[in-house]
Order: structure tokens, then C-alpha cells, then sequence
């Protein structure tokens, strides 16, 4: 009697169940349902693949996971099987297939060519990463350059404290120093330290720098729009003096401020915004926008307006959706004696550089 032959159905059962017993690292949209993922979700990009890593049990591949899970905080496990689960990105490719790649393991040629690919990208960093040279930007993703020439011009000593400034935002690696050197001459004693930040946030404090130093920078280094969070508890204060700070570069009609505060308590608050002309909407020409500590305006969403740079007058807690908005932006500057120490749970903690 001849075999009955197997079906579409009984050929995946075999090749789950021979999986069950083979060292496999592939690429999959997704972890098996009923995962948990060990990373906040808002820090996950939902569209990318992961990383899959299965094998029959062994002491030694296991210490391995427990040493990747440490250091890799986007991971997930099925507890019907070793199947591990990491986020597939350049850095935790390097990791995982750098810590099996020697162990007899099944590796999918999509990432066995990247790994190859960054390993490479890593003993010739100089032939990738971007530099900035006189008249000409080295390494740069061509949107990256347009932009960056477009915005700023080719690098020379006029601009080069503007390029260095933006470091951080644009990975940028090395810039010519002699050119570097050269611009610094030529901007205030603030605007150096500024640019010589290694963290997105800064704390400046009153007793060593006043409100007028910081404008000077801001204007310096092009970083308008700017957004201003006041506390409520300070607000005509702050107000006048921010105000008075900026006054002779933004037209009160480039300014908004967008919250009001109880008339019974805070009238001259009030009454200040609209003597002074800035109660305006935000639009595309909006060079200042003001707002409180404790909430962020559906108009200001609304309109798209995004700042260049942030200024926190006082290190309160700010609203979490705020801290979440402003999170990106690579130049949050606390005008305070320390930093806050509050942070959302959910966003990657930074380290705040006194200047």
C-alpha cells in the first residue's frame, strides 16, 4: 500500500516541529501572538520586522539571551519554545548575530548581508560618517545636504557655529576645526558653550547667564521659532521679561501666547498679553510661542507650527503630553538653579549638561 501523501497542513506541522530542534535566526513582521513586549510602546516603531532566534535548549545559548535581553531593551520570548524575539535595527543586529554567528546557527542571508555591511561600515567609520569641510558637506544623505545648504549655505566661518550647533539633530560626526575655530570668534561666550553641548538638554543658570544672553544665541544660531514654557504660578513675571528680552528681534505680531489665566487673580496677566499685542493665532510666520507648564493647546497641534528650540523658564513638572512633544527637539534649554528631575516613565531618560 502506498504512502498517503502529506498535506499542505501536515508539511508546516513538520517544519514547526523540526524548528523546535534547530538553531534558526530569521526575520519576522512579527513575535507569535501572546508575547509581551518588553519596551513602552510609544518607543517602538510599530512597522518594524524583528528579529527571530529559536533553538532546542542549551545552558550556554541561554546565558547568551540572558546577556542580549540585559542590553537589549525591546525584546520579547515564547514560552512554548527558545524562540526570542528583538527589534531589528542596525545596533541590535550587530548584537544578535554578533553573539551567534559562531554558534551553528541558521542565519537569513537579509541579515547576514547587513551584518557584514555594518561590520564594514565600522572599521571604515571615517569612509561613512558625516563630515563637514569648508564648502562642502562629506557622507550626508542628499535630503540631509539639500536641506542643510539650503537652510544654512555651504560651510564656511560665517555659518560653521551654526552647523556645529547642529550636531546632535544631524549626526553630524567631525566638522573642519581651523574653520570651526575661526567662527567661534565671532559669536557670544554662551553661544560657544552652546554649541559645544553633548546632550539636547542644557541648564542655564540665572546667577551666570541672563535672559538677554540666551536671546543673543538663539539669535546667533538662527534657532527661531522658539517655545516658551511658563509656570503659571510666574507668568506676567516671566512674560515681561522674556518679552523684554526678544523685543528687538520679533515683532510682537511673530509672538503668541496661547493660554489665559483666571481674570479674578491674574487680570494683569491679561490685560498685559493684549496691551502688548500677543494674543495672536500661530502660523507659519509665529517666531514665539508662549505656553503654560500645564497644558498643550489643541491650536498649537492644530496649526503644525514647530519650535527650533525650548526654553523652560523654572524646572517645574510639565504637563506629560508637553515633555512628549517636545522630546525630539535637540536644543531644550532650563532656566533655572538645577534641572528638573521629572521625566515621563515612558521616554528614554536624558542627562541634563550644565553650562
Amino acid at each position: 500500500m502506498s504512502a498517503k501523501p502529506h498535506t499542505a497542513k501536515d508539511l508546516l506541522k513538520m517544519r514547526s516541529e523540526s524548528e523546535d530542534y534547530a538553531k534558526l535566526i530569521r526575520i519576522v513582521e512579527e513575535p507569535h501572538k501572546g508575547c509581551l513586549i518588553r519596551s513602552p510602546e510609544n518607543t517602538v516603531p510599530s512597522l518594524v520586522p524583528w528579529i527571530s532566534v529559536s533553538f532546542p535548549f542549551n545552558r550556554s545559548l541561554i546565558d547568551i539571551i540572558e546577556r542580549l535581553t540585559r542590553e537589549i531593551k525591546s525584546y520579547t520570548f515564547d514560552n512554548s519554545g527558545n524562540r526570542y524575539y528583538f527589534r531589528c535595527d542596525e545596533e541590535n543586529v550587530l548584537k544578535v548575530i554578533g553573539a551567534f554567528r559562531h554558534k551553528g546557527f541558521e542565519v537569513d542571508d537579509e541579515l547576514t548581508n547587513l551584518y557584514n555591511k555594518l561590520t564594514q561600515i565600522i572599521k571604515n567609520k571615517k569612509d561613512y560618517l558625516p563630515i563637514v569641510e569648508a564648502d562642502r558637506l562629506v557622507n550626508f544623505h542628499p535630503v540631509t545636504e539639500n536641506y542643510l545648504l539650503e537652510k544654512l549655505g555651504p560651510p564656511k566661518v560665517s555659518n560653521i557655529v551654526k552647523y556645529k550647533d547642529r550636531a546632535i539633530q544631524f549626526g553630524i560626526s567631525g566638522i573642519n576645526q581651523s574653520l570651526l575655530q575661526a567662527g567661534l570668534k565671532d559669536v557670544s561666550t554662551l553661544t560657544s558653550k552652546l554649541v559645544a553641548r553633548e546632550s539636547p538638554t542644557v541648564l542655564i543658570r540665572p546667577t551666570e547667564w541672563t535672559l538677554d544672553d540666551i536671546v543673543l544665541s538663539l539669535i546667533e544660531l538662527d534657532r527661531l521659532p522658539l517655545l516658551v514654557l511658563v509656570s503659571t504660578e510666574d507668568a506676567l513675571r516671566d512674560l515681561k521679561l522674556m518679552h523684554s528680552a526678544l523685543n528687538k528681534y520679533v515683532d510682537p505680531a511673530e509672538t503668541a501666547v496661547l493660554f489665559r489665566l483666571d481674570n479674578e487673580k491674574n487680570a494683569d496677566f491679561n490685560k498685559y498679553v493684549k496691551d502688548q499685542g500677543l494674543n495672536n493665532t500661530v502660523n507659519k510666520s509665529t517666531k514665539v510661542v508662549y505656553v503654560s507648564k500645564d497644558k498643550l493647546p489643541k491650536p498649537l497641534l492644530k496649526s503644525k507650527w514647530a519650535p527650533s528650540s525650548v526654553l523652560r523658564l523654572g524646572s517645574y513638572r510639565i504637563q506629560t503630553k508637553i515633555d512628549h512633544w517636545i522630546y525630539e527637539s535637540d536644543l531644550v534649554m532650563h532656566y533655572d538653579r538645577t534641572a528638573t528631575q521629572w521625566q515621563p516613565s515612558q521616554v528614554k531618560r536624558r542627562k541634563t549638561q550644565t553650562l
